[in-house]
């Protein structure tokens, strides 16, 4: 709240949390249809769904008793000894989480991640260490248990 109980943020005009800042906004309103706002709307495949799929094909469903998806606030309740969870290896702390690491051999649990960029388009330094250090990263040993 601001002084004199005007909310600082009114979720029918962004522009009134900007404007605190000094940040201009050049529209209050996007339509969907507006043709300067390009859109793509992919099906996206949760981890709920892939690990759903991992243990229907090893031929049972789990009894769920919590959902998160963040991987230490996962492996926090895992090391209290609330249950099991599917955590990938570069996701665990050995130094906070007290549990251990089983691989699973069967069924094979992987996954598909994708990077994209445009080739067209201007990368910076940074942008294409990133890309350079991901693909590197995957293509090793550790980015295969991933």
């Amino acid at each position: 709240m601001r002084s004199g109980g005007t909310p600082a943020f009114d979720r029918f005009s962004p522009q009134t949390s900007c404007e605190s800042h000094g940040w201009e906004i050049p529209r209050t309103i996007v339509r969907l249809h507006s043709r300067r706002h390009a859109y793509r709307r992919y099906a996206p495949v949760s981890a709920r769904e892939m690990q759903d799929g991992f243990c229907r094909e090893a031929g049972f469903m789990p009894r769920l008793v919590c959902e998160m998806d963040e991987p230490a606030a996962i492996g926090s309740l895992v090391s209290a000894g609330v249950g099991v969870a599917f955590l990938p290896p570069q996701n665990v702390d050995p130094k906070q989480d007290a549990f251990d690491l089983l691989e699973i051999t069967e069924p094979v649990c992987t996954r598909t991640l994708h990077l994209a960029w445009m080739d067209n388009r201007f990368l910076s330094k940074a942008a294409r260490a990133f890309r350079e250090y991901t693909i590197d990263y995957f293509a090793g040993e550790a980015g295969r248990k991933f």
